[in-house]
């Protein structure tokens, strides 16, 4: 049986969000939104599930749902009635994201004095195979188009009406650092800023040095097949048609087809028109070097090198980001 039959035989089990855009009041995702933001927990988080037709047009057959967390301010009231200058950021989680991540990193967020308001809210990126990557795919569905489409546009009429693109902003790690990126370049009106921690935004290198660890038998990043449902991922989001893999061929390689459509995913520069973007990479990340990214630095675009590797530095990164890009207005 081919690779990608093989993919397509794989069960899919989605864990809740989402909608497809809609009129205000018939939006189940922004009722969602509304109800999770009524019932949040003493300290503003709480979690929300929309079933999605974007979601649902997938190749696996899943149901189309996915989940959103939400991190609300202390004057989310204020926010959500458009009596504040509030800022909007749309968190994308990275790959194989365990349950439960944007909670634990919510919690260490500590609202600066005088800054103005920010509501979070996370999507779970998360599929069968461990990732949508955040783009459209025959094979997971319209993940671009329900975040450009369907969760922005809710989110603001739900939690903060009135944000402009200009205090919104895209942050994500890992997969969703990508997802970031590719989000914030391809829309640059729809943002202020963008944040990526640690983005595997080199798709055609990433997929070789997958390619070369399963061929000397490493498949073990976490324990957990990682490197094989990492490279399925990327076959299934950015290679629709074929299997990504030649798979009768030792040492395995990528096919001149897959390597082209992973080309197409590429993030090698930033394009001339795009809003302001920090990158973080850590000297210790396996999966990401900083000279990935270097291309990308330039007008705009703040490349900052840290000790940590793939995870331990996200906190602080995340920290440095906001402050950096959501301003303090002056005491008046």
């Amino acid at each position: 049986m081919e690779l990608w039959s093989c993919i397509l035989a794989l069960s899919a089990a989605l864990t809740p969000l989402a909608a497809h855009a809609g009129v205000a009041s018939a939006d189940p995702l922004e009722a969602s939104l509304r109800a999770a933001r009524e019932h949040a927990d003493a300290r503003g988080f709480a979690m929300a599930a929309v079933a999605s037709p974007a979601l649902a047009a997938n190749a696996f057959g899943a149901a189309g749902v996915a989940r959103v967390g939400l991190q609300l301010p202390e004057r989310a009231a204020a926010c959500a009635a458009g009596a504040a200058e509030c800022w909007l950021v749309i968190y994308l989680e990275g790959f194989d994201s365990p349950a439960g991540s944007f909670e634990a990193l919510a919690r260490g967020l500590r609202a600066r004095p005088h800054a103005p308001p920010v509501v979070f809210v996370a999507l779970d990126g998360r599929t069968a195979l461990g990732g949508s990557w955040y783009v459209d795919s025959k094979a997971f569905g319209a993940w671009e188009s329900f975040v450009i489409k369907a969760l922005i546009p809710a989110a603001r009429r739900a939690l903060a009406p009135g944000t402009p693109p200009s205090r919104t902003l895209i942050l994500g790690h890992s997969m969703g650092g990508f997802g970031a990126l590719h989000l914030a370049f391809a829309h640059p009106r729809m943002f202020g800023g963008a944040a990526a921690f640690e983005p595997v935004c080199r798709t055609v290198k990433l997929a070789k040095t997958i390619l070369a660890h399963l061929a000397q038998g490493v498949d073990h990043f976490d324990g957990s097949f990682f490197y094989s449902r990492l490279l399925l991922s990327m076959g299934a989001a950015f290679h629709d048609q074929r299997p990504l893999i030649a798979p009768a061929l030792r040492p395995w390689r990528l096919s001149a087809q897959a390597e082209r459509a992973l080309a197409r995913f590429d993030i090698a520069t930033a394009p001339a028109a795009h809003p302001t973007v920090r990158i973080y990479v850590g000297r210790r990340d396996p999966l990401v070097s900083p000279a990935d990214l270097r291309g990308l630095s330039g007008p705009g675009v703040a490349l900052r090198v840290t000790d940590g590797d793939h995870l331990s530095g996200l906190p602080a990164d995340l920290r440095d980001a906001l402050e950096a890009l959501i301003p303090v207005p002056p005491a008046k």
